[in-house]
Formats: C-alpha cells, sequence, structure tokens
C-alpha cells in the first residue's frame, strides 16, 4: 500500500487523503485561496 497523500485549502475548510495517484487537481475558490494565488502588483 501507498503511503496517503493529504491536503486541503488554506482556509481549513477542506481536507482531503487519498491512497492512489490524483486523477485531476483544483484549486480552492474561497476568497483566502484567491487572495493567496493573487500575482503581486508592481508598486
Amino acid at each position: 500500500m501507498t503511503k496517503p497523500i493529504t491536503g486541503g485549502c488554506i482556509c481549513g475548510a477542506l481536507r482531503y487523503e487519498i491512497d492512489a495517484e490524483p486523477m485531476m487537481a483544483g484549486h480552492c475558490q474561497c476568497s483566502t485561496a484567491r487572495s493567496r494565488r493573487a500575482p503581486a502588483t508592481p508598486a
């Protein structure tokens, strides 16, 4: 058996654990996750 892969959203609302290769990946759409993925803007 392979070691489980765990993860979740930075806000903590979503957590997961899988024991097989992932078939797809995505991004959480909560406001915390969206603000963390926002590109830096020049000052």
